[in-house]
């Protein structure tokens, strides 16, 4: 019996999860549907580009953000790195309540970075109004959050 309730109790885990991926849109067959009323399209290319677009797509299904840009402000490996950051988010977000500042730990750094810019030029704006306080500030590339809708 208890051989019995593990093995439904597998098969239900097992299926819950294979639910979890999702079905692509295949863009390139709905253009060539034929409508009532609306032009006709016809597209001829090698597989490898359906290949190509369907990874492209994967990709940015799991993709835990936008491309985009952020300021670091610090960056710091030390005995106190951390109170070091934490205090200088703080006193970033205290000064500039408008722009979101994030803390991070990559081996072995703490580092300060803010924002979340799309673009580099929208980036470059605040990096001139912070470059006095932040003199060794500068833009990265990196992943930003997903915009608030």
């Amino acid at each position: 019996m208890k051989y019995i309730a593990v093995i439904i109790f597998i098969i239900l885990y097992i299926s819950a999860f294979s639910q979890d991926k999702k079905e692509h849109v295949d863009i390139l067959a709905r253009l060539q549907i034929k409508e009532a009323g609306k032009g006709n399209i016809k597209i001829r290319q090698d597989s490898s580009i359906i290949r190509l677009l369907n990874k492209y797509m994967d990709y940015c299904d799991n993709a835990k953000g936008d491309p985009g840009y952020r300021i670091r402000i610090f960056s710091n490996s030390g005995n106190n790195a951390r109170e070091q950051a934490n205090s200088c988010k703080s006193k970033f977000e205290t000064a500039h309540p408008d722009h979101s500042a994030y803390l991070q730990y990559k081996s072995p750094d703490f580092e300060v970075v803010i924002g979340d810019f799309r673009t580099k030029s929208e980036a470059l704006k605040l990096l001139k109004t912070i470059q006095s306080e932040y003199p060794s500030a500068f833009i990265i590339k990196t992943l930003i959050g997903f915009p608030q809708l």
